[in-house]
C-alpha cells in the first residue's frame, strides 16, 4: 500500500483505504479501480493524496501547498475540541508530522 499524490495517480490504480471528504463523507471505497474521470473529480474536491494498492513505501514528501491544505483541514477537524488539552496535543503532533513530511520541522 502506498500514499500517492493526486497528480501521480493513474487510471487503473486500486484504492487501498477509503477516500474521505473533509466533511467525513466517503468519496471512494477500498478496492475501487480509479478512472481518469474519478481522479479529476478528486482534484475538484481538493483531495491531495490517495492510498493505493502497491508495493513499497509511500512517496513521503509533501509540497508546501499540500502541507498548508492539510493543516487547514486539521484546524477544521479539531475546531470543536480546541479546549481539550489531549486533543490539542494530538493536533500538535499531527501538525508536526505534516510539516516534517514537507521538509520543515515547523509550519510555514
Amino acid at each position: 500500500m502506498r500514499l500517492i499524490a493526486i497528480d501521480l495517480l493513474a487510471e487503473g490504480m486500486a484504492v487501498a483505504k477509503p477516500v474521505m471528504h473533509d466533511s467525513g463523507r466517503i468519496l471512494l471505497a477500498p478496492g475501487v479501480s480509479l478512472t481518469d474521470r474519478m481522479i479529476e473529480r478528486l482534484k475538484a474536491q481538493s483531495i491531495g493524496q490517495v492510498w493505493v494498492e502497491a508495493e513499497g513505501p509511500d512517496e513521503g514528501r509533501l509540497s508546501a501547498e499540500a502541507a498548508k491544505k492539510m493543516e487547514r483541514a486539521l484546524e477544521r477537524r479539531f475546531a470543536d475540541v480546541c479546549h481539550d488539552p489531549l486533543m490539542q496535543q494530538i493536533q500538535k503532533i499531527v501538525r508536526k508530522r505534516i510539516w516534517a513530511r514537507a521538509g520543515s520541522e515547523t509550519c510555514q
